[in-house]
Protein backbone atom coordinates (compact mmCIF):
# COMPACT_ATOMS: atom_id res chain seq x y z
CA UNK A 1 0.00 0.00 0.00
CA UNK A 2 1.14 3.39 -0.68
CA UNK A 3 2.21 6.00 2.23
CA UNK A 4 -0.58 8.04 0.54
CA UNK A 5 -3.18 5.34 0.49
CA UNK A 6 -2.29 4.46 4.39
CA UNK A 7 -2.46 7.86 5.68
CA UNK A 8 -5.99 8.64 4.08
CA UNK A 9 -7.33 5.52 5.59
CA UNK A 10 -5.41 6.46 8.71
CA UNK A 11 -7.02 9.46 8.75
CA UNK A 12 -10.35 7.96 8.13
CA UNK A 13 -10.19 5.80 10.82
CA UNK A 14 -8.83 8.51 13.49
CA UNK A 15 -12.06 10.84 12.50
CA UNK A 16 -14.75 7.26 13.23
CA UNK A 17 -15.16 5.82 10.15
CA UNK A 18 -15.27 2.03 10.07
CA UNK A 19 -14.21 -0.55 7.25
CA UNK A 20 -17.52 -3.48 6.89
CA UNK A 21 -17.06 -6.01 5.04
CA UNK A 22 -19.95 -5.98 1.99
CA UNK A 23 -22.51 -8.80 2.24
CA UNK A 24 -22.84 -11.12 -0.65
CA UNK A 25 -26.13 -10.72 -3.71
CA UNK A 26 -28.82 -11.33 -1.80
CA UNK A 27 -31.25 -14.40 -4.08
CA UNK A 28 -34.72 -12.56 -5.03
CA UNK A 29 -37.25 -13.60 -7.12
CA UNK A 30 -39.46 -11.62 -9.41
CA UNK A 31 -41.83 -10.24 -7.09
CA UNK A 32 -39.34 -9.15 -4.63
CA UNK A 33 -37.77 -7.01 -7.53
CA UNK A 34 -40.68 -5.56 -8.39
CA UNK A 35 -41.84 -4.91 -4.98
CA UNK A 36 -38.53 -3.56 -4.13
CA UNK A 37 -38.75 -0.90 -7.20
CA UNK A 38 -42.70 -0.10 -6.50
CA UNK A 39 -41.22 0.69 -2.57
CA UNK A 40 -38.86 3.16 -4.29
CA UNK A 41 -41.17 5.01 -6.64
CA UNK A 42 -40.58 3.11 -9.93
CA UNK A 43 -43.64 1.15 -11.08
CA UNK A 44 -42.92 -1.83 -13.40
CA UNK A 45 -45.62 -3.67 -15.21
CA UNK A 46 -46.04 -7.00 -16.69
CA UNK A 47 -46.85 -7.08 -20.88
CA UNK A 48 -50.16 -8.93 -20.92
CA UNK A 49 -49.16 -10.50 -24.30
CA UNK A 50 -45.60 -11.46 -23.19
CA UNK A 51 -45.90 -12.71 -19.47
CA UNK A 52 -41.35 -12.25 -19.73
CA UNK A 53 -41.41 -8.70 -21.03
CA UNK A 54 -42.41 -5.55 -18.59
CA UNK A 55 -43.11 -1.90 -19.11
CA UNK A 56 -41.47 0.81 -17.26
CA UNK A 57 -41.65 4.39 -18.11
CA UNK A 58 -42.88 3.48 -22.04
CA UNK A 59 -40.09 1.29 -22.31
CA UNK A 60 -39.62 -2.24 -22.27
CA UNK A 61 -37.68 -4.33 -20.90
CA UNK A 62 -36.82 -7.84 -19.23
CA UNK A 63 -36.49 -9.20 -15.98
CA UNK A 64 -32.27 -8.77 -16.26
CA UNK A 65 -32.95 -5.16 -17.15
CA UNK A 66 -34.95 -4.90 -13.97
CA UNK A 67 -32.72 -6.33 -11.61
CA UNK A 68 -30.12 -3.87 -12.95
CA UNK A 69 -32.42 -0.67 -12.58
CA UNK A 70 -32.97 -2.24 -8.80
CA UNK A 71 -29.51 -2.97 -8.21
CA UNK A 72 -28.55 0.47 -8.76
CA UNK A 73 -31.18 1.78 -6.18
CA UNK A 74 -29.76 -0.82 -3.54
CA UNK A 75 -25.83 0.21 -4.14
CA UNK A 76 -27.60 4.26 -3.58
CA UNK A 77 -28.61 2.55 -0.20
CA UNK A 78 -25.56 0.55 0.45
CA UNK A 79 -27.68 -2.79 0.16
CA UNK A 80 -26.57 -5.90 -1.28
CA UNK A 81 -27.77 -6.49 -4.76
CA UNK A 82 -30.10 -8.99 -6.35
CA UNK A 83 -29.57 -11.77 -8.03
CA UNK A 84 -32.75 -13.80 -9.92
CA UNK A 85 -32.03 -16.79 -11.60
CA UNK A 86 -33.82 -16.27 -14.96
Amino acid sequence: MSPSNASAISAFLAKGGQIVKVQGPIQATTQDVLDYLQHCGITAKCSKSNLEAYSWERKRMSLSQLVTVANGQRRIQHLPPFVVQL
